[in-house]
């Protein structure tokens, strides 16, 4: 029972803190995104221009899950759309971006859900991009000029390629993890 209590007020805390460190998202469409990051002093909207300039085929579109709704609660910016079923979940499919554009508290984060030879696409770019970190499949930055823009289109023609050519690739990355 000890350990319960420890357990609870540890989730309490790591919580607390998480949310510290979130950026609270207002909007509720991708003008209203754009125009919050805007304000917010982070430069999405010539990144959001770049992305539609280079991967024109991913439809734009808002990812916007409130806390009852299957996935994760979060809004961001999506380029194209591929639907999954949590490997860990009861819920039921979930719509996810292929590629996914969060503003954060600190900085901006891109989510790419794609895969080449069964390893994330993103770690064949990752020390390229002009990044400040990285993930498994995504990596921040704090302003878009930081970026290397050679790469990132690289990146994200390479990202539309392979979904045109394989629409189930990024299902199968989420479904694997």
């Amino acid at each position: 029972m000890r350990g319960l209590v420890i357990f609870r007020s540890y989730y309490k805390i790591a919580h607390a803190r998480y949310n510290e460190c979130m950026y609270k998202v207002s909007a509720h469409s991708r003008q209203e995104y754009i125009s919050e990051a805007t304000r917010a002093g982070r430069d999405i909207e010539a990144l959001d221009m770049f992305i539609r300039e280079s991967a024109p085929d991913l439809q734009p579109w808002f990812y916007d899950v409130g806390p009852h709704d299957p996935g994760m609660t979060f809004k961001m910016l999506g380029y194209g759309m591929f639907t999954y079923k949590p490997k860990k979940s009861a819920a039921d499919m979930i719509q996810w971006p292929v590629i996914g554009v969060a503003i954060q508290k600190n900085y901006i984060s891109i989510y790419i859900s794609i895969t080449r030879d069964d390893k994330p696409l993103l770690d064949f770019y990752r020390t390229d991009l002009g990044c400040t970190r990285s993930g498994n499949n995504n990596f921040s930055f704090e302003t878009f000029g930081q970026l290397d823009k050679d790469a990132l289109k690289k990146l994200l023609q390479e990202v539309e390629t392979i979904f045109k050519h394989d629409a189930t690739n990024p299902v199968r990355f989420k479904e694997s993890r």
